[in-house]
Order: structure tokens, then sequence, then C-alpha cells
């Protein structure tokens, strides 16, 4: 059975189980954070936890994202960079996610 790689996160006292993002996702949320002039939206960091942490037996919905975080923001953060570390391995030494250099992933195609 091929399943993604988990991983069991503690943030703020609570434990969460994360999901590898599937590889799509994955190149997608990498592609636009070396876009983005401002950092993480949260557009996208609804994206990165929605499809990688997990409730119950099934990914965590939009809802259960609106109503988890709201007015909790600080362990949403802490969340989002669990899964950040999870599933991009490439930091710089200040910590900063390397971004993936599209021009040679293009050759190789």
């Amino acid at each position: 059975m091929n399943v993604l790689e988990q991983k069991r996160v503690e943030v703020d006292g609570e434990t969460y189980t994360l999901q590898a993002l599937p590889a799509t996702v994955g190149l997608d949320i990498q592609f636009k954070l070396a876009k983005a002039e401002d950092g993480l939206s949260a557009t996208l960091m609804k994206q990165m936890v929605c499809n990688s942490v997990l409730v119950g037996s099934g990914l965590m919905t939009d809802k259960d994202f609106d109503i988890k975080f709201s007015k909790n923001y600080q362990p949403l953060m802490g969340l989002v960079k669990e899964i950040m570390e999870f599933n991009f391995h490439e930091y710089d030494e200040e910590g900063n996610l390397v971004p993936l250099e599209q021009d040679a992933t293009e050759e190789n195609l």
C-alpha cells in the first residue's frame, strides 16, 4: 500500500499528525513561495495545513482550519513552520526556504 510519510509533532502543547504533501501540491507551494515577495499568505498557509494535517481519518478541512485557528494565530504559525520543515528540507543558513530553480527543472523535462 502506497502511503505518504507521516510524522507526529507537538505545537503549543497539542499533538498533530502531519502527512507529507503530495508532490504536485508541494511543488506548487514551493513555486508560490519563490514568487511571494511578502512571504506566506493566509491562503498559502491554509493550503499547507489542509493538505498536510490529519484529523481523525482524513485531512483537516477548510472549516476545521477556520474554527481551530480563529484568534489562535501563534500556534498556527508554529504548525506551518513544522509542516515546512517536514516537507521542504532545503534551507539557507538564516533559516529561509531555498526556492527551487525553475530553469534547472525545465531543462530536465
